[in-house]
């Protein structure tokens, strides 16, 4: 019973919004959580850091272009941006601060820190924190530093992408960017223009032997 509580703490089930905000109790939302977005029916998902609740509405931070009312119900991560051409890998998207519901715009979410049985979060104040601190910082790119490098980073100080690893495990680094039907899923290069050459996978692996959980 403790375990499966345990195991709800860290991810609830998709559900709308608005029945996320009310879960109460132990399943209730905390600050420095990482709440999950479904996108395009799951095509892809948009990740952000719970807040907390001001004046009786759930804030979140994230990556955000700051139109809500774009592809699959809110793309909330200059995923549209990155849409433009294939050849256009870098999103308009800042860090900004927005209700709950509104990032969610109609889309399911979920609380989902699952990672925490790999990596040790940090305190919840400190998680918010840090979110913060990166306020109005641009930079968002799609393979390298996207709304999942955000809010991986906020909370364990591992800015890494599963989706991203995922691409580049299934596809291989060098991949054609291909944009398939509506959802649109990009594949890409990992590298590419300037910043670090590392990619996620070498992150994920460095980070298992420096802050792995112990088992």
């Amino acid at each position: 019973i403790m375990s499966e509580l345990v195991s709800r703490r860290k991810k609830s089930s998709w559900m709308h919004a608005d029945e996320l905000d009310m879960l109460q109790n132990d399943h209730e939302l905390a600050p420095g959580d990482v709440i999950e977005f479904s996108r395009f029916n799951g095509t892809y998902k948009h990740f952000a850091i719970y807040e907390k609740k001001m004046g009786g509405i759930s804030y979140v931070i994230h990556y955000s272009d700051g139109d809500d009312n774009q592809l699959g119900g809110g793309s909330s991560s200059g995923f549209s941006s990155g849409l433009q051409s294939s050849g256009e890998i870098a999103g308009s998207a800042k860090v900004r601060r927005d209700a709950l519901r509104n990032v969610a715009n109609g889309c399911k979410c979920r609380r989902n820190n699952e990672l925490d049985e790999k990596y040790v979060p940090f305190k919840p104040a400190e998680v918010v924190r840090r979110a913060l601190d990166k306020m109005g910082q641009a930079g968002y790119h799609l393979l390298k530093n996207n709304c999942e490098h955000f809010a991986n980073g906020c909370r364990y100080g591992e800015e890494r992408s599963r989706q991203v690893v995922a691409v580049a495990t299934g596809f291989g680094v060098g991949s054609a960017v291909a944009v398939v039907g509506i959802g649109a899923v990009v594949l890409g290069l990992i590298f590419g223009g300037g910043g670090s050459t590392q990619t996620d996978r070498e992150r994920e692996e460095e980070a298992r032997e420096r802050r792995v959980v112990p088992q």
